[in-house]
C-alpha cells in the first residue's frame, strides 16, 4: 500500500515524538541552556546508493540533557528509540550512535541517533 502521507519523512517523525510528548525541536528553534530533556530532528541529507533507482534519506535525531543528568542521556535515547520503532519500515536505526559530548552553547549533555529512510526514484511521472 502507497503511503498517502504528504507530510516529508522528517516531519513524520517530528510529529510522532510530539504525539509521545517528548519536547522536540527542528535545528535552531531550541534558545538557552538545556534545562530539562529534548531532542531535535534533524535533515542529515541524502546518501548515493549503488542502486540508481533508490535514494536514501540520512537523518539524526539529537538527544539533550541538561548537564548534571548524564546518566538520563541513555534513558533518553532508549525512550527515542522505542517510539521511532513504531515508524518502522518507514524509517529504520542505522545503530549510528555519537558517543556524549558536552555542548557548551546551551550547558547541556547530547548524543543523537542516525535513521535512515528508502525511497524509489522516479525520473518520469
Amino acid at each position: 500500500m502507497a503511503n498517502t502521507d504528504k507530510r516529508t519523512v522528517t516531519e513524520q517523525v517530528y510529529d510522532k515524538l510530539k504525539e509521545a510528548e517528548f519536547d522536540v525541536y527542528v535545528p535552531g528553534q531550541h534558545k538557552g541552556d538545556c534545562t530539562s530533556e529534548y531532542v531535535v530532528v534533524q535533515d542529515a541529507g541524502n546518501v548515493n546508493t549503488t542502486n540508481l533507482r533508490v535514494k536514501t534519506k540520512t537523518f539524526n535525531i539529537l538527544c539533550y540533557v541538561p548537564s548534571g543528568r548524564y546518566f538520563d542521556l541513555e534513558y533518553l535515547t532508549e525512550k527515542v528509540i522505542v517510539t521511532l520503532r513504531e515508524l518502522y519500515p518507514m524509517i529504520i536505526e542505522t545503530g549510528n550512535e555519537n558517543p556524549p559530548y558536552f555542548d557548551e552553547s546551551v550547558n547541556g549533555w547530547v548524543t543523537s541517533i542516525e535513521y535512515e529512510n528508502y525511497r524509489q526514484i522516479k525520473y518520469f511521472e
